[in-house]
């Protein structure tokens, strides 16, 4: 009975050893998506990591209006907004602007097609 046992927990070990580092590899942090995704989804992306959201303009941090749109207009946050903008690489934001004009200009954003 007892090499039964034994036998069972060296196979349990065995495959949390072998599976463990398939799991890491595929698991990815926010940043490294980030890095990943297209440059407007990594200026959107900086911005809800600054703590920037989606229904947070009236309290003065919201997504678009006091993120998104500034930080691609290469101006200052709005004097609504209550945090600080993101330092998002220049060439993200050339690179967004290039590959999708109205992105972050409201509806238009959604609807244009990528050239």
């Amino acid at each position: 009975m007892r090499h039964k046992f034994e036998s069972r927990i060296a196979f349990c070990v065995l495959a949390a050893a072998l599976t463990g580092p398939l799991y890491a590899q595929t698991a990815k942090t926010g940043a490294e998506e980030g890095l990943n995704a297209g440059p407007c989804k990594q200026v959107e992306s900086a911005c809800r990591s600054a703590g920037f959201h989606e229904q947070g303009e009236p309290e003065g941090k919201g997504l678009w209006v006091q993120c998104v749109t500034p930080v691609l207009e290469g101006r200052p946050a709005p004097k609504a907004a209550k945090l600080p903008l993101p330092q998002v690489d220049p060439k993200v934001v050339a690179a967004c602007r290039a590959d999708n004009p109205n992105f972050g200009k409201g509806k238009a954003s959604k609807a244009a097609p990528k050239e």
